[in-house]
């Protein structure tokens, strides 16, 4: 099993936070959206961790050191979005929770017996300008 963050993206609903800073690396009671999630993989034992970085890539450096984590640069990121990025990390796909940087868990919703590929998301009711997954059954 391994893990693919996606965090390339630039951010642009939380500015001028994000100006300096990259969304997923902010914190929230010390601590990072983007480090609490590798902690919640980690205690699950999934240590194949790939993060997809592009906005302000060199924010990552303490990070991908600390947790030995596994580097992309999607050079494209302020033209694509997530799945470009996805798509970059491809070959990786085996097992795999994909996952967004910029979300926060208020418990580890991970599991260590995936037997597919795995995208977290939520239901809502109401959306207006994001994407959407279709699901049947």
């Amino acid at each position: 099993m391994n893990a693919i963050i996606l965090v390339a993206g630039i951010g642009t609903r939380l500015y001028p936070l994000t100006k300096n800073n990259h969304k997923s690396l902010l914190k929230i009671n010390n601590e990072s959206l983007l480090e609490r999630q590798i902690k919640f993989l980690k205690e699950i034992g999934i240590n194949d961790i790939t993060i997809v970085v592009g906005y302000l890539s060199n924010k990552f450096n303490k990070l991908k050191t600390k947790y030995n984590l596994n580097v992309i640069f999607n050079e494209k990121y302020n033209i694509y979005n997530n799945i470009y990025s996805l798509y970059l990390a491809k070959d990786l796909l085996n097992e795999t929770y994909i996952l967004e940087g910029d979300v926060f868990y208020t418990n580890n919703p991970f599991k260590n017996n995936l037997k597919n590929s795995t995208y977290l998301c939520t239901k809502k009711s109401s959306i207006e300008n994001e994407w959407v997954l279709n699901i049947d059954n």
